[in-house]
């Protein structure tokens, strides 16, 4: 399987607390976003309900 590289564009703070928190889980953000990916493919959804709330 090949593999390509995704680059995004976030929040240098929410970078920096995602990668401690899925590091704290044991896992690499490259890990991390693998299994959400695979989720949404699985599932054909994402995998939790977003909501909005007007501010």
């Amino acid at each position: 399987m090949s593999k390509q590289r995704l680059v995004l564009m976030v929040d240098d703070d929410l970078k920096k607390e995602f990668k401690r928190t899925v590091e704290d889980m044991g896992l690499t953000s490259t890990a991390a976003v693998t299994l959400f990916m695979q989720q949404v493919v699985n599932q054909k959804r994402v995998p939790f309900n977003p909501t909005y709330t007007k501010k």
